[in-house]
């Protein structure tokens, strides 16, 4: 099987640093250019792995996402949307109250991990969540331990917790 092609016009910056790497390895800018991309992806799946979840907090952030429309910039987005939804947006009861009662979250401890997401490893899991929908499971059809482990997501062994 051909391999597809993708091209891309990178930053003066990323070209820059891109041509400077073919030149001290001797491979092409192209070839430097998809082993960083390859690089990349095995780095978000390692760190992917380092955050373990409970089922009610991969099924919380699932429906938090609620889809597979996702930004693929570099920030701590989970953990603000984390905080936007358990605000109480116009009084109310929501958010800390719901997610606890139907995920069994501690809505706490889920900020603390999502927090201590390095950039690299918010982007991993946004992005496992949006594999997770895009795979068409049907509403929470698939919200199990198999099915987030599916996309990488590592679900803990809650007993142990």
């Amino acid at each position: 099987m051909a391999r597809k092609q993708i091209n891309f016009t990178p930053s003066d910056a990323t070209a820059a640093w891109i041509e400077s790497l073919a030149e001290r390895t001797c491979t092409p800018p192209s070839s430097v250019a998809g082993g960083l991309v390859e690089l990349l992806r095995d780095s978000a799946a390692r760190e992917l792995r380092r955050t373990p979840l409970t089922l009610g907090e991969a099924r919380a952030l699932a429906q938090m996402t609620a889809g597979t429309m996702m930004d693929v910039g570099y920030g701590l987005y989970l953990v603000v949307g984390w905080h936007d939804t358990l605000d109480d947006w116009d009084g109310t009861p929501g958010g800390r109250a719901v997610y606890e009662a139907d995920y069994g979250v501690d809505a706490d401890q889920l900020t603390a991990k999502l927090a201590g997401l390095t950039p690299l490893g918010d982007f991993a899991l946004r992005d496992a969540l949006s594999r997770w929908w895009q795979a068409d499971w049907g509403e929470f059809a698939d919200a199990t331990d198999q099915g987030f482990g599916a996309v990488g997501i590592r679900i803990a062994d809650t007993a142990a917790e």
